[in-house]
């Protein structure tokens, strides 16, 4: 899932280096069930976003998951 981290703007994409502009976080859950931002990049076109409050609801879909962000 990704979502809009505009506190990363002006920040290093971790692809390409380049400041961003729209810069968006990828998240991805762990085998412990924690779920953090495993990448920050420029937002593709076309890209699906989701907010942080879905990231964290999905997060905790299963027992014992979390958000760590």
């Amino acid at each position: 899932m990704i979502c809009l981290l505009p506190e990363y703007n002006n920040t290093s994409c971790d692809i390409t280096g380049e400041p961003m502009q729209q810069a968006v976080g990828a998240f991805a859950r762990g085998a412990t069930g924690r779920v953090c931002l495993v990448m920050a990049m420029e937002k593709p076109e076309g890209a699906q976003l989701s907010t942080l409050d879905e990231i964290q609801e999905w997060a905790e879909s299963i027992p014992n998951g979390f958000l760590d962000y």
